[in-house]
C-alpha cells in the first residue's frame, strides 16, 4: 500500500551545471509563490491529472490519476476527494505509467525517453533557482517545512507553499540518464555508456570519435543507444 502526504512546502533544489543554452527564465518577486506564479505547463508534466498506475516493487500496483510535479520533483496524485497528494516513499516504486509515459524513481523522478532491451534512456526535468544571474540553491528562501508522512490531510487540502524572500528567477533544466534492467541510472555520458556496455568499449569508441556527439542532446543519445544496443 503507497504511503502519502501532504504536498508540502518544502521546495527541493536540485544542484546542476549551468546550461549553454538559452533557457526561459521565470521571475518570481519577493514575498510571491513561484507554485503561485510559474505557469502550470513550466510546473507540471501534464497540463491535468491523467489515469496511471503506480507499481511497486513489492508486486502490488495502484490505480490513481497522477501528475509529475516538476517544481518539487513529486509524484503526486489526486483522491477521490480530488485532495492533491504526494507518493511520500518513492524508493518503493519499480515505475509510475501515466498514459504512455513511463517514470521510474532513482533519487529523483526520470521519464522514459527510449527503451532498447533492457537499457533506458530517461530525462531528469527541473527548476533551478537563479540569484542575480547564478545558481543559489536555498539562498534567498526560507525552508519551513518538509515532506510529513501521515495518512491525513492538514491545512485543508494543501500545505502552504514558500515565499520567496527576494526577486528571483526559475530555469527550466533537462539532465538525461541511462539506466539499466534493475532500474539504476548513471548520468548518461562518455563514461557510463562505456561502463555499461564494456564489452563494446572499441566499438563506442570508434563510434565517439566518428560522430559529433553531444551529451545534452536527446537525439544524439537516441542514436548512441541504438548503437550500443544492436
Amino acid at each position: 500500500m503507497l504511503r502519502i502526504s501532504v504536498v508540502a512546502a518544502g521546495i527541493s533544489l536540485i544542484a546542476i551545471t549551468a546550461s549553454a543554452q538559452s533557457q526561459k527564465l521565470y521571475p518570481v518577486k519577493s514575498g510571491e509563490v513561484p507554485d503561485h506564479v510559474i505557469p502550470t505547463e513550466v510546473r507540471y508534466a501534464f497540463p491535468e491529472f491523467r489515469p496511471g498506475t503506480a507499481f511497486l516493487r513489492n508486486g502490488s500496483a495502484s490505480k490513481m490519476r497522477f501528475n509529475y510535479n516538476i517544481l518539487l520533483d513529486e509524484m503526486q496524485f489526486l483522491t477521490n476527494a480530488n485532495d492533491t497528494l504526494t507518493i511520500a516513499t518513492p524508493e518503493e516504486l519499480k515505475c509510475v505509467s501515466i498514459d504512455s509515459s513511463i517514470f521510474y524513481y532513482d533519487k529523483g523522478y526520470l521519464r522514459q525517453l527510449a527503451k532498447a532491451g533492457e537499457y533506458i534512456l530517461a530525462a531528469r526535468r527541473g527548476l533551478t533557482v537563479m540569484s542575480d544571474g547564478k545558481e543559489s540553491g536555498y539562498n534567498g528562501y526560507s525552508n519551513t517545512g518538509s515532506i510529513t508522512t501521515y495518512n491525513r490531510i492538514v491545512s485543508g487540502n494543501r500545505a502552504y507553499a514558500l515565499e520567496v524572500k527576494r526577486d528571483a528567477l526559475f530555469s527550466p533544466f533537462v539532465e538525461y540518464y541511462l539506466g539499466d534492467q534493475y532500474n539504476h541510472f548513471e548520468r548518461a555520458n562518455r563514461k557510463s555508456f562505456l561502463n555499461v556496455f564494456s564489452d563494446k568499449k572499441k566499438d563506442i569508441q570508434h563510434y565517439l570519435r566518428e560522430n559529433n556527439v553531444s551529451f545534452n542532446n536527446e537525439t544524439d543519445l537516441m542514436k548512441l543507444l541504438e548503437f550500443c544496443t544492436r
